[in-house]
This record gives C-alpha cells, structure tokens and sequence, in this order.
C-alpha cells in the first residue's frame, strides 16, 4: 500500500509542476464584487430573525437601501448591518453611554444616539440627523468608503476603522446572524463573486475529496497534548492522503516558503493578500511555488504531508491578520467560503468554532 501512495504521488506532484508552470505566471485579477441588493423596506416580512424583530429588521433594511442606493457593493450592507447591530441591536434609540457616565478622552461625555450611535456633537451631524436612519446609515457609509481597502478587509476591522471602539473584534460576532438577515431581506451573499481574482476564496483542499474533514479547529489547546497550554493558531484539515493538492486560497504573492522539515511547521508556504491579510499553509510533504510568485485563487502551491510537528498527515491552514493569527472560520466566511460544511472529526482538541 505505501508504495502504491508513494507511486501515485509521484504522479500527482509531476501534474502540479505542469499546471504551476501553466499558472504561475498569471497576475493579480480584478475582485468580483456582487452588488448590492435593491432590498425594499416597505416589504420587510413579518416575524422575526434570529430574535430580531420587524422593527429592527426594518431598520436593517433602510441600512441596506442605503448603501444600494449610493451603488456600494453588497458588502457595504453586510457591514453597515452588523454595525447597526453591534451598536444598538438594530434600534433607533434615543440615548448612549453617557448614560452609564462613559466619557471622550477629553473627559466629556459621549453623545452617541441612533442606529450607529454616533456621536452628533463630534461632528457626525445634529442630534436630529443622527436618529435619522437614512442620514445615520449614509453617514456611516460616507467615512466607510474612504477606509482603503475596505471591502476587502475583515468586516469587523473595517467598522472598527469607522467606529474607533477599543476592540477591533466587537462586531465579529453578529456577522452570522447579519447575513442570515440580509438574506431573509432578500440580499446577496458578499463575497460571492463568481471569478477568480483577489475577491475570490476557496478551500486549500478540494471540498470533494473522498474523507476530507476538519480535524481541530483555531484555539487554545491544553496542556495534554504536548505538555504545555498554546494556541492552535489554525484549522487543521484532514482525511486525506499523503500528497493530495494544496490549493492557494486566493490571489496574492508567495512571501515566504520552507523546504526544510525539521521544524515545527513543517514544509510550508505562506500567501500574502492583496488586504494583507496572509494564508499559511503548513506541514507539507512538497512546496511547489518560490517566493515572489504570483499565484490565483486554486494554483497548487504544495501536497499535504506530516512534516514539523505533526501528529498525523493533515494542512494546518492559517490566517493571519496584522501580523498576528485569527481563526479562519469567520474570515473565510465573511468571503463567501463556508468551511463549516465539512464534516467535523469526533477527537477536537479545541472547541468547535462552527458553533
């Protein structure tokens, strides 16, 4: 049996060089940006989403006209609605924190109101025109897009960059449950662009490959495995062969690679992005890219192995965000890649972010 692997990976890594030569060469393409959804907020169903009633859910649809309306690609809605929901759970509510005796760096208190709880008397508008959803959601949108590149960034870094609160990571966990809304509202799926380029994000593995699962998720791990507490700084995928494809998840430049094994990452090669953020794709049996490359969403870069420090063949598949790891759930999601729809191994060693 080994021999036959062996023999078949042989094979399967003179096909990559063939398509690498045929690929590497190709540049960065333009990103497909779905536009945004003419979403009517006159026709908002009754009942609820996910606990969010019509009112709320009205309000979210006045955000999303907004940005149609001013031309913004569906991202814009996705983004503008989790803020909304992060803010002020979907409500045009006539007070803020100063309520609660929250202060400016300068001591004085806040006067946050509406939607967006911006702050009218730091020059957001007047406290009239910020409890207007459709000046507050313009608003927000009008400082949005000055943001570079901001509809390829993190939704939640992207709002942060707006909004300016003290954890950039705030607004990450209404992204699920905003484009459930988006969705019951009639919007598109962001992200979704249907061609390659920096827009366009798939998995490192192909998601037919007979028995690929995720293994463990992004997380601290316990002091069990190895004897001592870290975080496990990706998601590890596997259930496949020694020498099955490893695919670069989007477009961007090979920044960095390592063909030598003994180290604790193994073989691996890391992506940088056109957003900067960077993939990083670890553990491997084969690299098949240089620094410097340029390579489109799908190119093979390498072949799973069980180089480093690996308890089994498996691509430990990292994202990194300014220099510093994320969990790769909520990013490639929020970029139209559900890898939740593989099946989950039953030996987690950290908590299932699917969840």
């Amino acid at each position: 049996m080994g021999k036959v692997l062996a023999g078949a990976g042989v094979l399967l890594l003179s096909m990559f060089i063939v398509v690498v030569m045929m690929v590497g060469s190709f540049g960065d393409q333009q990103a497909c940006r779905p536009g945004a959804s003419a979403i009517d907020p006159s026709s908002v169903p009754q009942g609820s989403v996910q606990g969010y009633e019509h009112d709320q859910l009205m309000n979210a649809a006045i955000i999303a006209k907004v940005a149609a309306d001013r031309g913004l690609p569906a991202r814009a809605q996705l983004v503008g609605v989790m803020t909304a929901m992060g803010e002020s759970s979907l409500r045009n509510i006539g007070y803020g924190d100063d309520i609660h005796g929250v202060t400016n760096p300068d001591g004085s208190l806040t006067c946050s109101l509406g939607l967006f709880q911006q702050q009218w008397c730091l020059g957001w508008g007047t406290r009239e025109q910020v409890l207007d959803p459709v000046y507050a959601a313009g608003a927000f949108f009008d400082r949005l897009v000055q943001i570079p590149s901001w509809d390829s960034m993190e939704p939640t870094l992207a709002i942060n960059r707006v909004q300016g609160n003290s954890d950039p990571y705030h607004y990450a966990k209404f992204e699920s449950t905003a484009n459930e809304i988006l969705a019951a509202l009639g919007g598109v799926k962001p992200g979704i662009g249907g061609c390659a380029g920096s827009g366009e994000w798939q998995s490192p593995i192909n998601v037919s490959t007979p028995g690929l699962h995720i293994e463990d998720f992004y997380g601290m791990r316990s002091a069990a495995l190895f004897g001592h507490a870290y975080l496990h700084s990706g998601l590890d995928l596997a259930g496949v062969p020694v020498g099955t494809p490893i695919l670069a998840a989007s477009s961007g430049t090979v920044d960095h690679v390592s063909t030598v094994d003994q180290n604790d990452e193994g073989m691996n090669v890391r992506i940088k992005h056109a957003d900067g953020s960077e993939t990083r794709y670890l553990h491997l049996s084969q690299t098949l890219v240089r620094e410097g490359d340029k390579v489109s969403a799908g190119t093979p870069i390498g072949a799973l192995g069980n180089t480093g420090l690996s308890t089994g063949a498996h691509l430990h598949f990292g994202v990194w965000v300014d220099g510093a790891p994320i969990d790769p759930i909520p990013f490639t999601r929020a970029r139209g890649l559900d890898l939740c729809t593989l099946p989950i191994g039953n030996d987690l060693t950290v908590a299932n972010s699917c969840k």
